[in-house]
């Protein structure tokens, strides 16, 4: 495998638009919904 999967991704897929997107956007709402006291499994980052 390569060091990093985006190496893997050719320019122009749709893949980097979505990495574009989600990276713009505010997070903070899904962050909030994290248990603070570290219950639980480990959260997804959705970023």
């Amino acid at each position: 495998m390569p060091p990093s999967l985006r190496d893997w991704l050719a320019p122009g897929e749709l893949a980097w638009c979505v990495l574009d997107v989600v990276g713009e956007m505010d997070l903070a709402a899904i962050y909030g919904e994290y248990r603070a006291d570290g219950h639980g499994r480990a959260a997804f980052d959705p970023g």
